[in-house]
């Protein structure tokens, strides 16, 4: 959802195609779009010129990867991850993606899936709206996993090579590879889900970090998050400072931050503009907050990239 008429910076089917197009003679990018399913394989220098390091994007559409070599670091919904060969890496609607560095060997196969034909390929899994909810899962997994998601990646793509592409068969494999995807998590314990264990806090955090993906662009405040997830403000507070190391409050203006960089980037718009999409009292309020972030004037930071 773009917020106030404003364009995010985002990776779309059409970019992935031209991407590819103007990568074809280079080697490292092999990407194909086709009914709402867009496939790619890339290597080190091919992601660069897709994904450029140290820029946030919104994702969009739901993606999955595998990753075949190498190494890379990201920061996903504003935490720092790294995923390395044999990782699944899902990333729904919602997330924020962050590219760092990668290695020079990194291999990646990559799928995105348009919001339409996920709904079509999950209806009745119990797992809707999927592609609103800022999910992702990072996972290492076992040789076996990997091969059946190569597997299952390359039906798919036979899949849409066919004429006339059978749709059902298509939405029985990605919903496949999805619940691969969301079922490879390793547990992380067997607490209680009611927030006294540790399961249930990482439950919390989860939803406190969907919620702020969604609404940070105009909630500012802790205490509509902690209504939403029917505790108090201090509870919540401490909850997210307890597993995540990083108070609430910063994890909310790490977001809406992320939010700005993205519109000073890729926007175009006044930061008059800019503060009051972001719902901010006023331009100097925005200055202000954005400043004390980062070091940096709204202007400065434009001006640098």
């Amino acid at each position: 959802m773009a917020e106030k008429g404003y364009n995010l910076r985002r990776i779309s089917f059409s970019e992935i195609r031209e991407i590819g197009e103007e990568n074809s003679d280079k080697g490292g990018v092999v990407p194909y779009v086709r009914n709402g399913v867009g496939m790619l394989y890339a290597n080190d220098a091919a992601l660069t010129s897709i994904l450029k390091p140290g820029t946030p994007y919104i994702i969009e559409e739901c993606r999955m990867a595998l990753v075949r070599q190498g190494s890379a670091s990201v920061t996903l919904n504003m935490a720092e991850v790294k995923v390395e060969a044999g990782s699944l890496v899902f990333i729904g609607k919602g997330c924020v993606v962050q590219p760092r560095s990668a290695s020079p060997d990194f291999e990646i196969y990559g799928m995105m899936v348009a919001n339409e034909r996920m709904d079509a390929a999950m209806r009745g899994s119990g797992l809707l709206p999927l592609e609103s909810n800022a999910i992702s899962v990072v996972s290492k997994a076992s040789r076996e996993q990997c091969d059946f998601c190569y597997r299952l990646m390359g039906l798919i793509w036979d899949t849409i090579h066919m004429e006339p592409c059978p749709e059902d068969t298509l939405d029985s494999l990605i919903r496949a590879l999805t619940l691969l995807y969301l079922k490879s998590k390793p547990p992380q314990g067997n607490e209680d889900s009611t927030g006294a264990g540790s399961h249930g806090r990482r439950q919390m955090l989860d939803q406190f970090i969907k919620l702020v993906s969604s609404n940070c662009h105009e909630q500012h405040g802790l205490s509509f998050y902690a209504d939403k997830m029917c505790i108090t403000p201090r509870y919540l507070g401490t909850v997210v400072k307890q597993v995540s190391g990083i108070g609430a409050k910063e994890w909310l203006d790490r977001a809406l931050c992320t939010r700005a960089k993205v519109m000073l980037r890729h926007g175009g718009k006044p930061v008059a503009d800019i503060a009051d999409a972001l719902n901010f009292p006023n331009a100097s309020f925005f200055c202000k907050f954005f400043k004390r972030l980062t070091g940096q004037t709204p202007m400065e930071y434009r001006r640098e990239g």
